[in-house]
């Protein structure tokens, strides 16, 4: 019985045994077993590949890949040249250092390079967008504009994204293309035609009246000076300090100034009568006139302009038959102006709208002016026997607005010494 027991014992004993070196060795190759190739596992994930644990976050891109979306593919057969664009989407944000890397990006004829998007180099032509985001917020869609001028009508190029562009040259690593990516478009028959381009306007002064150097200004005038674009309503303009009238002498002239049509146009009106056969001066003081728009402060600039040494000149007619016409002016320190000079009238029936043509002239007269220096002197010239030349002799009978004088003074050179005045004297 004894011996039952040992035997026993012991066969415990070996079991314990067993079961203890099995331990052993579990520990002893615990992460040490080979693992399954993943391509014997089954796909515990979603499917999407998207290992985030939260399918919210977006995985960084491991690679990099470029793909056109517009224009569209069956459009490459016929690029218009006025509108010779590529859009890419990058699948990854790519940045410009990226793309102006000299042939990144660029266009070719054959195997010749006509146009890359390298700011710097020596062929440039290509042009592209700040970035434009994708559905999912990411700066990954950019336009390429190629320069029309760089191409020819209906020819075969190709647009190329160079193997070894990167997304970003500054990124460790950087992502790579790995292989040119590359769409063959021909252009359309269709000559390139250059856009109309709207000048910029600048701001500056226009002179309106009077012109430079312009003679024969009225004592009397107003002067307006216009602008390219509207100016201020500032201090300098409502305590008339922009701007300057003054005798060449130097005396200054008193004046108004007054803006009209939205600002652009300002009048200056003298405060007292000029002197007639005088020079004088109109300035815009340095600094006074400024750019609603820009803020921009014109520089000082001037015209000179003489006035008129002839005023009051008139036209009277009676209307009988045999009658004439009676003109008289005054002269003014009108000097050497004066000496050799003539007054011409031309009398017309059914006159134009020219004041120099149009019309049937019926009668014309002139006469010198054989004045001396600053006589301030009535001049009549009597014109005869308008009648002669009018039908029937009768001018008591036409109807008004048929007969017209126009009055003249001329220099001995032909040169008109004063505004052609239009006169209706029936």
């Amino acid at each position: 019985m004894k011996k039952d027991k040992r035997k026993l014992l012991s066969f415990i004993l070996c079991l314990a045994l067993i079961f203890g070196m099995t331990g052993a060795f579990g520990l002893f190759f615990e992460g040490n077993l080979p693992v399954a190739n993943a391509e014997d596992t089954q796909d515990l994930g979603t499917g999407s590949g998207d290992l985030t644990g939260s399918g919210s976050e977006e995985v960084a891109a491991t690679t990099f890949s470029a793909i056109l979306i517009n224009p569209g593919e069956s459009s490459l057969s016929s690029i218009n040249l006025n509108n010779a664009e590529f859009q890419i989407e990058f699948n990854t944000e790519v940045k410009k250092n990226a793309i102006r890397v000299d042939e990144a990006v660029s266009v070719l004829s054959g195997d010749a390079i006509i146009a890359t998007a390298n700011e710097t180099g020596d062929v440039k032509g290509i042009t592209y967008s700040e970035p434009d985001v994708n559905d999912k917020g990411t700066k990954t869609k950019v336009t390429f504009t190629v320069d029309p001028t760089l191409l020819n009508p209906n020819t075969t190029y190709k647009f190329k994204l160079d193997a070894n562009m990167k997304n970003d040259i500054k990124a460790v690593p950087p992502l790579t293309l790995g292989e040119d990516v590359i769409y063959q478009f021909t252009t359309s028959e269709d000559e390139y035609v250059e856009p109309e381009v709207t000048p910029e306007v600048t701001f500056a002064a226009i002179n309106l009246y009077p012109i430079k150097d312009a003679k024969n200004i009225l004592v009397d005038d107003s002067f307006n000076i216009g602008f390219s674009k509207s100016i201020k309503e500032n201090k300098n303009i409502t305590n008339n300090t922009a701007v300057e009238l003054k005798k060449i002498e130097g005396t200054t002239v008193p004046a108004i100034l007054t803006l009209s049509d939205g600002n652009k146009i300002l009048t200056v009106d003298p405060a007292e009568s000029l002197e007639y056969g005088t020079k004088y001066e109109l300035v815009i003081l340095d600094n006074t006139i400024t750019c609603s728009e820009s803020g921009i402060k014109l520089t000082s600039s001037s015209i000179t302009f003489k006035t008129t040494s002839f005023d009051n000149i008139t036209v009277e007619a009676q209307k009988q038959e045999t009658s004439g016409a009676s003109i008289s002016l005054n002269l003014h320190n009108a000097g050497a102006e004066a000496q050799n000079a003539k007054i011409v009238c031309v009398v017309r029936r059914d006159r134009g709208a020219n004041l120099e043509e149009g019309g049937t002239v019926v009668a014309k007269c002139e006469s010198e002016l054989s004045v001396e220096a600053n006589n301030n002197k009535e001049i009549q010239i009597n014109i005869e026997d308008i009648t002669k030349n009018l039908v029937n002799g009768d001018l008591v009978n036409l109807e008004k607005g048929n007969i017209f004088a126009d009055v003249y003074i001329m220099n001995k050179n032909g040169e008109i010494l004063y505004t052609p005045l239009h006169k209706e004297i029936i």
